[in-house]
């Protein structure tokens, strides 16, 4: 794992609100579906949370 996705150390406080605020509609979480959102909010800081709800069904 490289330090662009190390998980432990640059999880944004956004992104981690998200999905416990969202926990309950979204099947599983994983290591990789954060990298994705984290990569979202890093890709489309205004929209990611419209783009990470339809992505991931919420």
């Amino acid at each position: 794992m490289t330090d662009d996705y190390d998980i432990t150390t640059k999880l944004e406080k956004e992104v981690l609100q998200w999905i416990v605020e969202n926990y309950e509609n979204i099947e599983t979480v994983t290591p990789r579906m954060i990298i994705k959102i984290m990569d979202l909010h890093k890709s489309e800081s205004d929209r990611w949370k419209e783009m990470a709800n339809i992505k991931f069904g919420v």
